[in-house]
């Protein structure tokens, strides 16, 4: 599955879903990985240029061996853990992230970030600099 701005499903999928065939991806999880896709991480890109996804998707198992939070918005499509590939894009990408207005929650660490786009209601643009030491 590719959405139609170039992030590939297997960029943001759960591992441990691309390596069992008895677990099957439920469309709204797959609606919310492209409304993602296509509302923050695209546009991302376009301004910083590659964005690596070092976490997306997770499924409740490995959702709990990372220390996901029960209510992870990962755990429904509507998370993505990412850094761009250019290092020095990343205060770019922070400052990108902040103005977005469909940025639900952004909380940083040194090198990477934690950001969430919501569909239902307005996004809380909760922002946490340094949140991740």
């Amino acid at each position: 599955m590719e959405n139609n701005k170039g992030f590939k499903f297997s960029q943001y999928a759960c591992a441990v879903l691309l390596i069992s065939s008895s677990i099957a991806l439920v469309s709204y999880q797959v609606v919310e990985i492209d409304d993602v896709a296509s509302g923050l991480l695209e546009p991302a890109r376009l301004v910083v240029g590659p964005v690596i996804v070092c976490s997306g998707f997770r499924c409740e198992e490995v959702n709990r061996r990372v220390g996901g939070v029960s209510r992870s918005q990962h755990l429904t499509g509507q998370a993505a853990d990412i850094r761009p590939q250019d290092p020095s894009q990343y205060p770019r990408l922070v400052e990108f992230l902040k103005a977005c207005e469909y940025t639900d929650q952004l909380l940083t660490g040194s090198t990477w970030l934690h950001v969430s786009w919501t569909p239902l209601g307005t996004p809380r643009h909760m922002i946490r600099i340094g949140y991740y030491k």
